[in-house]
């Protein structure tokens, strides 16, 4: 999923957020769109950096070859898994913060509002994704096997959702429609 994709669970997991000014309640703006399919999606997906892959497979391809890199283009592929590593949590910062300023909120000070668990999740799934591309560093060792790393792919992608819901439990809530909420006052009595 994009980094967009991702900042949008960390500002639904942050819904303490300084909301705009004259905004009332949780029903305001919205940053994202769902429905039942990409919620399904999301619980695979979320933090798959597909922003930064897209660069990474690009400058692989451009400078590498679809093959793989040849004994002399390592510190390449090197280099660029690592430019790849180090992009992942800055755009997620950046998307992030641009979120939060399209809809008229404040960036957050405090840097446990920030889309820390996200960045961490996301570089872990870049590390997964660039071990399973044909241009890997990672085929300079003799123990690596792009059949187990793209089998180990899958696995990280599931277990980064399911260690989500368990440590960010509101990241996977879907945020409260605008009129999910009782009216004010007693119930009437049936």
């Amino acid at each position: 999923m994009s980094a967009s994709s991702m900042a949008t669970v960390a500002i639904r997991r942050s819904g303490d957020a300084a909301r705009p000014a004259g905004a009332r309640g949780g029903g305001g703006s919205s940053f994202e769109s769902d429905n039942a399919f990409t919620t399904a999606m999301q619980a695979i997906t979320t933090y798959i950096p597909t922003d930064v892959l897209t660069l990474y497979v690009a400058g692989s391809a451009i400078f590498l070859g679809a093959t793989g890199a040849e004994s002399s283009d390592y510190d390449k592929a090197w280099a660029i898994f690592i430019g790849g590593l180090i992009a992942t949590p800055l755009v997620n910062a950046l998307v992030f913060m641009a979120k939060l300023r399209s809809v008229g909120l404040a960036i957050p000070r405090q840097a446990r509002r920030w889309p820390v668990w996200e960045s961490i999740a996301a570089m872990i799934a870049f590390v997964f994704w660039a071990a399973a591309l044909p241009a890997t560093p990672f085929s300079e060792f003799g123990w690596y096997d792009a059949a187990f790393a793209g089998f180990l792919l899958g696995v990280v992608s599931l277990f980064l959702g399911l260690i989500s819901s368990i440590i960010l439990p509101t990241a996977t809530k879907p945020a409260p429609a605008p009129g999910d909420q009782p009216p004010p006052g007693p119930l009437p009595r049936p």
